[in-house]
């Protein structure tokens, strides 16, 4: 009788977060509700929610340690509070997730995309949708304006990177 092996390298955890999943303008006494999934072949030991404000260094706000199961896949729901941060209008807190799996001696560890919370002012909804819209103009025409520079390098027949792997 003959058995055949195959091993299968172990592949860094995959961890995202779900929700909100965009940037927001938000008042610095208002939680945010986040909902962060992560999972990995073998097992999770960890899933972190790290925030940086300024020019500080990343800092785990909350763990879920998982090590002691075999958790695979993890859909965790919390909130971050930003009241107890020292915020002020116009700070901006960036947040993202950290997963790392059971591998020995040293774990794979994958970090999700940042996200951003800018702070606004807490005088009701329409400061929020100002400061909201104020961002989203500022986005479109940093886009036109790269559109325009495309448009003028291909006029003079120079090569052009395209604008989706350009930051707006």
């Amino acid at each position: 009788m003959l058995f055949r092996s195959t091993a299968q390298e172990d592949q860094p955890p995959l961890v995202l977060i779900a929700q909100p999943g965009r940037d927001l303008i938000l008042p610095a006494d208002a939680p945010l509700s986040l909902n962060i999934e992560a999972q990995d072949d073998y097992g999770l030991a960890n899933v972190a929610l790290e925030v940086r404000t300024g020019q500080s260094d990343w800092k785990a706000a909350q763990q879920w340690n998982l090590a002691t199961t075999t958790t695979r896949r993890k859909s965790l729901n919390t909130e971050l509070q930003l009241a107890g941060m020292g915020l002020k209008v116009g700070d901006l807190v960036l947040y993202r997730a950290v997963a790392r799996d059971i591998r020995e001696p040293q774990a794979n560890v994958s970090i999700s995309r940042g996200w951003s919370v800018t702070i606004s002012e807490s005088t009701g909804d329409r400061s929020l949708l100002a400061a909201q819209a104020r961002k989203l103009l500022e986005a479109i025409q940093k886009i036109l304006a790269m559109q325009r520079e495309n448009r003028a390098a291909v006029d003079m027949d120079l090569p052009v990177e395209p604008i989706r792997t350009r930051q707006p």
